[in-house]
């Protein structure tokens, strides 16, 4: 059992503290660089863990951003495909519309040059 030496401040054992000033300053020396660079240590951990906490909250923010973002393009999306739906709609009864005018004149032609050929009008002969 190695006795401590009263009111060393550091609570070395006996036997450095008898060493001489020479022994005990060196340890001394070697416990505050140690207990500085332990310091140091820790205010770098500090610091890297609030870097993180910080990197950590824009990444949320961010990522609180993209979600609103998508949820927007996902609406236009939906908005964009109805109006599609509804052109489409629009232009295939236009095309109908269209089609049916078409017929609709060709029949007419059709009629007026069945009514010219009819006997009695000028300029046509029943005997071609």
């Amino acid at each position: 059992a190695q006795a401590f030496v009263r009111g060393a401040s550091v609570g070395l054992p006996a036997s450095s503290w008898r060493r001489g000033g020479f022994g005990f300053r060196e340890e001394c020396a070697e416990l505050q660089r140690g207990r500085e660079v332990a310091e140091l240590e820790r205010d770098q951990l500090r610091a890297d863990i609030a870097q993180a906490r910080q990197t950590l909250r824009e990444a949320a923010q961010a990522d609180e951003r993209s979600r609103i973002q998508i949820g927007s393009l996902a609406r236009e999306r939906v908005d964009l495909t109805m109006r599609l739906e509804r052109m489409t709609d629009e232009e295939k009864r236009a095309r109908e519309a269209c089609a049916r005018l078409e017929s609709a004149k060709i029949e007419q032609w059709l009629l007026h040059d069945g009514t010219m050929a009819l006997p009695g009008r000028e300029g046509q002969s029943i005997h071609a």
